[in-house]
Formats: C-alpha cells, sequence, structure tokens
C-alpha cells in the first residue's frame, strides 16, 4: 500500500484522517505535491521480482529531489558491485555509502536476495534520526548477518530508500547477476517519476 506525503503532515495534525486508516468518510485524492509509492512483486514458477516505484505530483518539494538524488546513487553503487565472484556484504556497503555519505536513514534494506529472501543489506542505517525515537531507542540498525559469493543467475531487489524526517523515496527493481556485470530486468521504476 502507498502512503502518500503529505498524509503524514495531516495525520500530525490532525486535520483530515490518514488514508491508511478505515475510517468514515470521503476517501482522500491525490494532491499537488504528492508522492505516490508502491512495492510490486510479481511470482511466477516460483521465482519472484519485485520493483519499488514512486510517483510525484507537482509542484514536487525539494526535499524530494534530493532524496531521489540520494537513493538513485545507491542503486548506481549497487550496479557497480554486482559482479561474478564479488561478496554479498561488498555489494551491501557498497550500496550504503551514498546514503550514509548524505546523512540520511533508510527504513528498508537497499538490496536483498530473492527466491529464496535470505540475504538482506542494512536496514535502518542513522537509526538514532527515525522520528519518534525516544531513549528506549524504539528503532535499531540491522547489519547484515549473511554473506555469500556472487554468482550469474542470482536475483537481487534493488530497492535504494533514501529518508530524512518524515519524507522517503523508495525507487527499484530486479538485477540479476550476469556473466560480466548485472541485467537490469526493469529500469522504469529506478527513478522517481514526476506528473503533473
Amino acid at each position: 500500500m502507498g502512503i502518500l506525503e503529505s498524509d503524514l503532515a495531516e495525520a500530525a495534525t490532525g486535520r483530515e484522517s490518514a488514508s491508511w486508516t478505515y475510517a468514515g468518510g470521503p476517501s482522500r485524492t491525490v494532491r499537488p505535491g504528492d508522492l505516490v509509492q508502491a512495492e510490486i512483486m510479481s511470482c511466477y514458477g516460483g521465482f519472484e521480482t519485485q520493483v519499488q516505484i514512486s510517483v510525484a505530483i507537482e509542484p514536487v518539494p525539494e526535499v524530494l529531489h534530493t532524496l531521489h538524488a540520494v537513493a538513485r546513487d545507491c542503486y548506481d553503487a549497487g550496479l557497480q558491485a554486482l559482479r561474478p565472484g564479488a561478496a554479498f556484504l561488498d555489494l551491501a556497503n557498497a550500496m550504503s555509502e551514498p546514503l550514509l555519505k548524505a546523512g540520511h536513514y533508510n527504513m528498508t534494506p537497499l538490496v536483498h536476495s530473492l527466491t529464496p529472501a535470505a540475504f538482506a543489506g542494512h536496514i535502518a542505517l542513522n537509526a538514532e534520526q527515525i522520528p519518534g525515537q525516544d531513549a528506549r531507542r524504539v528503532f535499531r540498525t540491522v547489519e547484515p548477518i549473511r554473506d555469500l559469493e556472487l554468482v550469474p543467475g542470482m536475483a537481487f531487489a534493488f530497492e535504494p530508500n533514501a529518508c530524512t524526517g518524515q519524507h522517503r523515496v523508495n525507487i527499484g527493481g530486479t538485477v540479476v547477476v550476469g556473466e560480466s556485470g548485472p541485467d537490469e530486468l526493469n529500469v522504469t521504476p529506478c527513478r522517481m517519476h514526476i506528473v503533473s
């Protein structure tokens, strides 16, 4: 389910019921400045692919452009690191570098394996920045716990997400380890789309 960027602000002010709650009244409509995000998982014959897509409605707040640039840098770093013989942890670390350099946090792994989903990159880097933290540290960074050597045919969900405050941009798709480099199965969701 997608969460609209302006829903977070409205939920905080109490002006309107958030769209992800179940309550009486009309449905919320998409408005200028909103960001709609979705995760799509397609399965066939026991194999899974994933895409993460973000669609922004003009005028797009500058913070979303900034987060998109960071998420795209993470994606590109993953493409450079995804090579036969490389280690999964090196891939996860490479994708984390642009996010850490920019000083933002992520909510979900920037990369994880598909079929099976047994290997996941870092979750909640810079967790102390996540809104709602208190002395109990509700969110903590989760480090990858497994490693493996990348071989041709392995499929990974590249889903770089960059967050600051209550803002988040999530992009990405399925990338397969090819004989000599990455094989992107989809490129459309690998950038933030802007509509008027």
